[in-house]
């Protein structure tokens, strides 16, 4: 278990996190290259201008995490708990969200174009319309946003 620990600047190199947990920890500007996350619970953590190269995540809980200004390369997030992170003005290059819980996840200024959103779930989800230009969504989170961005009223 890390607690407040700062790792400023780490370069993190096919490294499996299994189990851990990470409470109000400083990861800002570290780079994760072929890391592997798996049922770790990382709250408050902070991982703006972070590089995330190859990186795979399974059956995390990501609550109240600050990933602004990331760029994500090859990233997959999976069956994973994304709940009230910021994730502003980031970049996302192949970057893949599967069944994930999204709800009151902030995406304002990042581009989701190619992203998959249609298997995750969300009560709330902030974001402009240019953000989701290009965003698959299922027939549900469309209508959300239909009537959320563009003030459609549906019958």
């Amino acid at each position: 278990m890390f607690i407040n620990d700062n790792f400023y600047r780490a370069e993190l190199t096919d490294v499996i996190f299994k189990n851990c947990t990470l409470v109000n920890c400083q990861l800002e500007a570290a780079s994760l290259y072929r890391v592997q996350l798996q049922n770790c619970k990382l709250v408050g953590t902070t991982f703006d201008h972070a590089v995330f190269r190859d990186v795979v995540i399974t059956d995390c809980d990501l609550l109240l995490d600050n990933l602004n200004e990331v760029k994500f390369t090859s990233v997959k997030i999976i069956a994973s708990r994304l709940v009230e992170v910021n994730c502003l003005d980031s970049v996302m290059i192949k970057t893949q969200l599967t069944r994930c819980d999204l709800n009151q996840a902030d995406f304002s200024g990042t581009g989701l174009k190619a992203l998959d959103l249609s298997t995750c779930d969300f009560d709330e989800l902030r974001l402009t319309a240019n953000d989701l230009r290009g965003c698959h969504l299922n027939t549900e989170q469309a209508a959300y946003f239909a009537q959320q961005l563009l003030g459609v009223q549906l019958a």
